[in-house]
This record gives C-alpha cells, structure tokens and sequence, in this order.
C-alpha cells in the first residue's frame, strides 16, 4: 500500500473539515476515481501491483477519519469507482457529481486528469495517479492539487542518490511508450541538472516474450562503453 495516498485523503479530510464551525455536524462524501487499463504481461519474477493499490489505503484513511470524527460530529464516506478506458470514468465522475460530490481523488493518468479537470471545474481534485511534469508547470490545473512528487523530483532525487555513491556514469535503456519516452527525458534532465554523464542510450523494443531468455539476453544488451550504473526507462 502506497503512504502518499492515505496522506493525501487525510489532506482531502482535513481540507473539508475547516470548511465548517468546530461542533457542527459535518459530513463529506469524496469520490475515489481509479483508471485501471489491461496490464501486460509481465517477468515471471515480478510480483504484479494489486488491482486495488491505492484504494486500500483511501479506505483506511476514511476509516481513521471516522475514527476520530466521531468526537467531533464528522462523518466520511469513500464513494469509490474504476474503470478501464478514459470515457468510462468520465461518466462515473459525472454521476458522482450529479449525486452532489465535490472533492475527488483521482488515480489516473495524465490525460484523465486534465479531462475530468475540464469537467468537472466546480470540484476539488487531488492527484493521486500520475507524475506528470507538465500538470506541474506548462499545463498547471486551477481546480488540481498533487499528493505525489513529479518525475522531475523523483529523477532529481535518484540523481543526487547516485551523486552520494559517485555513480556517475549511466547506461540509459528506454521503453517504446510514451510514459517511457518522459520518465527517459527526466532522467536526461537530471543527470545534466547534477553533473552525471550517459555514456549510451539504448531502445528496449523487443517484442518477444523474454521471460525465459532475459538472462542469457540482458548481459548482450548492456555491452557498451563502461558505466556505474544501469536506469532503465520502461
């Protein structure tokens, strides 16, 4: 279970409980919006993220909340929904909104996000789901905030964790996808920002099935000019 999600509907808790005098009845209803696509196949080593990841944590947030709530007349409710494609959980936000909830919490990604921003403008909206830098900066949300760090901060981060350890050279290794193609274009930004040098950059596109060769492949694939460390993109 990820901490930063149960902090921020604490966040989203607090926020909602300052709107109201001290000893008058309170109740909130927030909306948990989880876009979930098919996840592909994954290495026989890997342990998959729970379909659930995140709202477990939202759930026991509310549970906290009420917990102590009780002592001060507060009542909270977690009205939680996913979907698998972007339209579907539009419409879910929709009806939510329709039913009169105003403050979501959103696990989604970046395209999600400025959509239901769009949509939903009279409404509070956390962003639990992606790292975006953009939503950050160029295409900053007057109705969003952030409960997670941005790819820039979690790259800067990995950066000066490296700059400690004096690993300094790195072998960057890139997936197809959008996604990868922006968490690559941080890490460049960062090992610039801090002083590391990427001695070689190479594309991750295979398309067969590595799970039974990644040993014997991965060996051949990192042969290039020496570096300390490997970061992959993918």
């Amino acid at each position: 279970m990820r901490p930063f999600r149960r902090h921020l509907l604490l966040c989203v808790l607090a926020l909602a409980a300052s709107l109201t005098y001290a000893g008058e009845p309170l109740q909130v209803r927030i909306g948990y919006l989880a876009y979930i696509p098919a996840s592909g196949p994954l290495l026989s080593n890997v342990i998959p993220e729970p379909a659930d990841a995140g709202l477990r944590g939202a759930e026991l947030a509310i549970v906290d909340s009420n917990s102590t709530g009780r002592v001060l007349k507060h009542s909270y409710q977690l009205e939680a929904t996913s979907a698998d494609d972007s339209t579907s959980l539009l419409s879910a936000a929709k009806a939510l909104h329709q039913q009169g909830v105003r403050l979501f919490v959103l696990n989604a990604p970046a395209a999600s996000v400025r959509q239901l921003s769009q949509a939903l403008p009279d409404s509070l909206l956390f962003n639990a789901g992606s790292a975006d830098d953009e939503l950050r900066h160029s295409a900053c949300l007057a109705n969003v905030l952030h409960s997670l760090p941005s790819r820039a901060m979690l790259t800067d981060a990995l950066a000066q964790f490296l700059t400690v350890h004096q690993w300094q050279r790195w072998l960057l290794i890139s997936g197809p996808t959008e996604d990868d193609q922006a968490y690559a274009a941080a890490l460049k930004r960062a090992a610039k920002r801090f002083g590391h040098k990427i001695v070689a950059e190479k594309a991750w596109s295979f398309d067969n099935d590595q799970r039974r060769s990644a040993q014997a492949e991965m060996p051949l694939f990192t042969q290039t000019a020496e570096y300390d460390v490997v970061l992959v993109a993918d």
